[in-house]
């Protein structure tokens, strides 16, 4: 069995086979009600997600028989998020954090990696430039003039609606400067846009992202391995890949994994791999899907 990472090329074809394998799952069929084209629906449903989730974070592992051949089986799995840095953090009051303290910041202890005081208002050198630069009365400066910094003008960091994020520019919106949003990730679903509409429907979207909300309120608050989605190709069934699968990710993760079981056959596959069911969902009538999770 050869198990490794999917190629950006291959997440369709991952995405296909978790179509196949999870087509006729109980949770599937609210998650993603029946639109048209089963097969193709589903398709666009995860390939959207990989491309979004797991392979933008994280890892899409597959499986097959021998190198070169079919893909067999495939499992997305998200990354941990970095624990968000506390207000304290942010502002430099409390260490560590990556901008130093407030009084490195002010230049008042040093050494800050922005310099001191004197540096920042140009009376001595320092690597921003003198104040007059800052400023744009002096030119050239490494920041640009005020003009530019304000977006009254072209500069290298762009217009001030777009360092506000309300124009899209290279840093990202303001929730992604503040970590309020995880950094690509609102990139990559407005770029999955059409498979997601595909998938859901125009008027379908709203109540996917209210079940998909509902879905995750039960992970855990500590960083952790997200398993999304597991499938075996139909064709390549009872050999243990799933299986496979499943152990080559937790053999090489220290963090805890958490996951989502739906039907009662995959509750107890992983309960095997020691996960433990630490709250319902409740989607279907029978109670699924239901939140595991190892430590």
């Amino acid at each position: 069995m050869i198990i490794r990472p999917a190629l950006r090329e291959e997440i369709p074809e991952c995405a296909a086979i978790v179509a196949s394998g999870l087509r006729d799952d109980p949770v599937l069929a609210v998650v993603v009600p029946r639109r048209g084209d089963r097969d193709r629906q589903l398709t666009a449903f995860y390939t959207a997600g990989f491309l979004r989730g797991a392979f933008l974070t994280g890892v899409v592992d597959t499986a097959r028989a021998e190198e070169g051949g079919p893909i067999l089986g495939a499992a997305a799995w998200v990354a941990p998020a970095p624990r968000p840095r506390t207000l304290a953090q942010r502002l430099g009051i409390a260490a560590p954090g990556p901008l130093g303290t407030i009084a490195q910041r002010l230049g008042v202890a040093a050494p800050g990696p922005l310099g001191t005081i004197a540096q920042r208002l140009g009376i001595a050198p320092g690597p921003l430039g003198t104040l007059a630069q800052r400023l744009g009365h002096a030119a050239p400066g490494p920041l640009g003039t005020l003009a530019q910094r304000l977006g009254l003008a072209p500069g290298p960091l762009g217009t001030l609606a777009q360092r506000l994020g309300l124009a899209p520019r290279p840093l990202g919106t303001l929730a992604q400067r503040l970590g309020i949003a995880a950094p690509g990730r609102l990139g990559a679903t407005v770029r999955q846009l059409p498979l997601l509409v595909q998938a859901h429907g125009p008027i379908g979207l709203v109540a996917a992202a209210a079940r998909r909300a509902t879905a995750h309120r039960p992970h855990p608050d500590e960083p952790h391995w997200y398993l999304s989605d597991i499938a075996v190709a139909t064709t390549a069934r009872r050999r243990g890949i799933g299986s496979a699968l499943l152990d080559h990710r937790l053999s090489r993760v220290h963090e805890p994994a958490y996951l989502e079981a739906t039907t009662p056959a995959s509750q107890r596959l992983y309960q095997r791999f020691g996960f433990e069911v630490v709250a319902k969902i409740g989607l279907t009538p029978e109670g699924y899907p239901v939140a595991m999770v190892t430590r």
